[in-house]
């Protein structure tokens, strides 16, 4: 069996594309939960898209006589208070994720802020630089993204692959995306399309076979990933009750629930690879236990990389810590930490990963 590199992504790799991380995201959100200042009584929050989705069922179930105006109102002064809650203490935390871990016992504050995270995703994938790709022409989405990781990766992996064999180009590479959006998946179908002259759907397909993970969901399926409920196409605008459907789809911190399949497939992933790299990857202690099989007995473990971009030292020596503890035996070799941004990093260490086929 061929031995694969390894990718595993965090928020870090989606802020070039214009996708909010940690404290930025978290403000975000906390803005469309803030209570909504215009003469409108019946939106008590800025995101109109998340109130319909938290109260519209209520709102219609009085409206219906299915439940009592005292029954009515208590359910508002419990979202009410919910969202208080949320707009009170998410600017004290560093992330959203992290927010919803120390409150992980109040299911209404979970269930609005997962709700606001895929409204909020959704609008920076439509704002993002990588949003209009299919409008654009070649030159221009090549100009405009000569400087991403992304597009830098796609370069090696593309090298020696023939038009005819073009369903092969992933075939070395596996992903283990953290994030909720889709920005790869997007992105790579593009330059897919662009790198072999092929048709959106014949690159759709083979991005399709790419063996990408998202260990605690997406906003949505994209609509040509072979799913029949819960699509959503990068940057769409969605209804209230489609938010409800996709929020359900994502987890957070607080629900560790993957099934015992989930984690061994993600500690397989590591457990074989040749190489894994951390692109913008925050180390929290949870995804670290999620993916990591353990230190391997009489072997090395896979060589590691990670960019540490904006960290401190005292930072980077935990991340060894914990690298050495989960995937390697720090006795054969250290992993390698680099303050490098993400796509500095593939240009170092993309042709000596990925030159070789």
């Amino acid at each position: 069996m061929t031995k694969k590199t390894v990718l595993v992504l965090g928020a870090g790799s989606s802020v070039e594309f214009g996708l909010p991380a940690g404290n930025k995201l978290a403000s975000e959100i906390r803005q469309r939960l803030h209570p909504h200042t215009s003469a409108q009584p019946e939106r008590l929050i800025a995101d109109r898209t998340v109130w319909a989705s938290i109260h519209a069922d209520d709102f219609a179930q009085l409206q219906n006589g299915r439940i009592s105006g005292p029954e009515y109102d208590r359910r508002f002064d419990a979202l009410k208070q919910a969202l208080e809650t949320i707009c009170r203490g998410l600017g004290l935390s560093r992330s959203i994720d992290d927010f919803l871990y120390n409150h992980g016992t109040n299911q209404s504050v979970v269930d609005i802020g997962k709700m606001a995270i895929v409204s909020a995703i959704l609008d920076a994938e439509r704002y993002s630089s990588i949003y209009a790709l299919e409008t654009l022409s070649a030159t221009d989405r090549l100009d405009k993204h000569r400087d991403t990781w992304l597009y830098k990766l796609f370069t090696h992996l593309q090298t020696g692959v023939r038009r005819e064999s073009a369903n092969e180009i992933f075939s070395t590479l596996q992903i283990i995306n953290f994030n909720y959006d889709r920005c790869v998946e997007h992105f790579l179908a593009c330059a897919v399309e662009d790198a072999y002259s092929l048709t959106r759907t014949e690159a759709e397909r083979i991005v399709s076979n790419l063996d990408i993970v998202h260990p605690y969901g997406q906003v949505g399926w994209l609509p040509w990933q072979g799913r029949k409920e819960h699509t959503a196409p990068f940057g769409a605008t969605i209804s209230a009750e489609e938010l409800s459907g996709l929020s359900a789809q994502i987890k957070t911190f607080t629900e560790q629930n993957h099934s015992d399949s989930e984690r061994a497939q993600l500690r397989a992933m590591i457990r074989e690879a040749r190489v894994v790299v951390f692109l913008g990857f925050g180390f929290h202690k949870q995804n670290m236990a999620l993916i990591s099989p353990g230190r391997p007995v009489n072997s090395s473990g896979p060589a590691c990389f990670a960019t540490c971009y904006g960290t401190s030292a005292s930072d980077q020596a935990v991340f060894k810590t914990l690298i050495n503890e989960g995937l390697r035996d720090p006795a054969y070799s250290a992993p390698v930490l680099t303050e490098l941004t993400c796509d500095q990093f593939i240009d170092e260490y993309g042709l000596l990963l990925w030159g070789q086929r």
